[in-house]
């Protein structure tokens, strides 16, 4: 038989078993990755994944393929040396959690098809929304009917989501139904044809999504405005308010700010923002997927000071929570919204059971069939506690603030800005390399005084490209004022200072080695 079920508990258990223990060679390893180039990992998965007939294969054969061809094309986010993205490694407790929320599959649309697990969400919910403090804020009765100052009470909630991507649409589809249900029309309803215009305003540093889903909202990536910022990459007010000045705050669909920025991790002025928007009575809708994790910092909390002044919050458990993929959450301040996306079916969330009170989650979600993954967050809540919690999450703040130190005590590199959160972002650019950096170099090298933009960016991403390939280290390359740079996203609560100062040296060994190589031919090459 081949459903889990009485007969084949020990046949689950023996096959766990050896998963298991494939899966800790390969951690023992302690790899980054050994796939090779892509041209070499999508061969080697053609020929395991396309082998397809008509009788099926035995489970072992089906392992040693997972042992030999896949897991080596696999990225190892447990490896130190593992800082490309906001990508981290994961809790022993979320793996246990990923088990029993695969073996017993429940869907987290109706409560008889979850019913502890229903209760373990919305209690979640309740408490996360008691960490930002959204039933206590002074901002805890903003409404946003445009005609009245009326101020009333609520009661905050949320939902699991599948990210920050989903989180994000939920704050802007509830951000506008809301805008047009406060000039007299239902867009659920009656759609937007013929409706007036609406403008979302978020950083220039604001993340995609944005601008994706107001697409999918049926707004148009143009109803995306981008307000400047500062050298740290945060939001400026100034432009802020001359832009709601420019479109009319009655204009203002919404205001997205951000906690954490994927590349400098900026964290927009919080508070200075929730001010404007409650003055203007636009929506606030704060995407916090990374920078919400320092909800559980001692030392750090305050870079998010304002937070709990938001509308909507997007919150990313997969990032710096260290919780396997997917795991997030959209908290609401007022979960009254939710009313506008309320769609009834009589076999998942029927008015009877409103009037039973039997929670049926799918009302407040976007998805229907959905996972339990409010599971893997409760159980690390449960089993570290908060202090621990923490203190793994601000290991990487220290960490990043401790490279950006020894970057900046290199000549032969380039610190682009002090970490704000615990990304690194620098370059490599040697200084005088012709002379300097090998006593045995290339004559012809020594032509070359000064690589140019152009020059310094091929030479870093293929700096990168180097490390992965040759298992060394997988960090990112990404842009910043027009310049590429590298960057190290440090989650990793094991990457130590010594870690970072190995990476650093391999950098400078590869970019010199590089340039040691092409010699004269430096132009063409890089």
């Amino acid at each position: 038989m081949y459903v889990l079920n009485q007969h084949t508990s020990e046949q689950y258990l023996t096959q766990m078993h050896k998963t298991s223990a494939i899966i800790k060679e390969w951690l023992d390893a302690n790899n980054v990755y050994l796939g090779g180039s892509p041209k070499q990992v999508q061969e080697t998965v053609a020929a395991m994944a396309m082998d397809i007939k008509a009788q099926g294969r035995d489970i072992d054969a089906l392992l040693a393929d997972i042992q030999t061809k896949l897991l080596p094309g696999c990225i190892s986010t447990a490896s130190s040396h593992c800082l490309a993205h906001l990508h981290p490694p994961t809790l022993v407790i979320g793996q246990i959690a990923e088990m029993i929320i695969a073996a017993t599959n429940q869907s987290m649309d109706s409560w008889n098809q979850s019913p502890a697990a229903t209760y373990i969400e919305t209690q979640l919910i309740a408490w996360l929304c008691q960490r930002c403090k959204f039933d206590s804020s002074e901002f805890a009765s903003r409404e946003f009917n445009k005609q009245t100052d009326e101020q009333t009470t609520y009661q905050s909630g949320g939902v699991f989501t599948s990210g920050g991507t989903q989180s994000n649409l939920m704050g802007l589809l509830l951000a506008r139904n809301t805008f047009y249900a406060a000039k007299g029309v239902d867009v659920q309803r009656d759609g937007l044809i013929g409706q007036s215009r609406s403008v979302i305003l978020c950083s220039d540093q604001a993340h995609f999504s944005i601008a994706k889903n107001a697409a999918l909202l049926g707004l148009g990536q143009q109803s995306v405005q981008t307000v400047a910022t500062d050298a740290s990459g945060a939001m400026l007010i100034a432009d802020l308010q001359h832009k709601i000045k420019e479109h009319g705050a009655d204009n203002v669909m919404a205001i997205v700010a951000t906690a954490g920025t994927t590349d400098l991790g900026a964290i927009d002025p919080l508070s200075a923002i929730a001010s404007v928007c409650k003055q203007a009575k636009i929506w606030l809708h704060v995407d916090a997927a990374w920078g919400g994790a320092l909800l559980l910092s001692k030392r750090y909390r305050d870079l998010i000071d304002g937070i709990d002044q938001a509308d909507s919050l997007t919150l990313d458990f997969h990032k710096h929570f260290f919780l396997p993929i997917s795991c997030g959450a959209f908290l609401l301040r007022d979960q009254r919204h939710f009313e506008s996306i309320r769609q009834h079916s009589e076999y998942l969330n029927s008015s009877a059971d409103d009037q039973d009170n039997i929670p049926n989650l799918v009302t407040y979600s976007l998805q229907t069939t959905r996972r339990f993954d409010a599971l893997k967050l409760w159980l690390a809540l449960d089993l570290l506690g908060t202090d621990a919690y923490g203190a793994l999450i601000d290991s990487g703040l220290d960490t990043a603030r401790k490279a950006a130190q020894l970057i900046k005590a290199r000549p032969d590199f380039v610190l682009l800005h002090d970490p704000i959160i615990s990304s690194v972002l620098f370059y490599f650019k040697p200084q005088g390399f012709s002379q300097d950096f090998d006593q045995n170099s290339n004559e012809d090298l020594k032509e070359a005084t000064e690589l140019t933009k152009l020059q310094l960016a091929q030479l870093n991403r293929q700096i990168a490209q180097d490390l992965l390939i040759n298992n060394i280290a997988n960090i990112a390359t990404t842009e910043l004022d027009e310049q590429l740079c590298l960057k190290l996203t440090i989650l990793n609560p094991t990457t130590q200072i010594s870690d970072i100062k190995a990476i650093i040296e391999e950098v400078a060994s590869a970019g010199y080695a590089r340039l040691k190589n092409y010699g004269d031919k430096l132009h063409a090459a890089i």
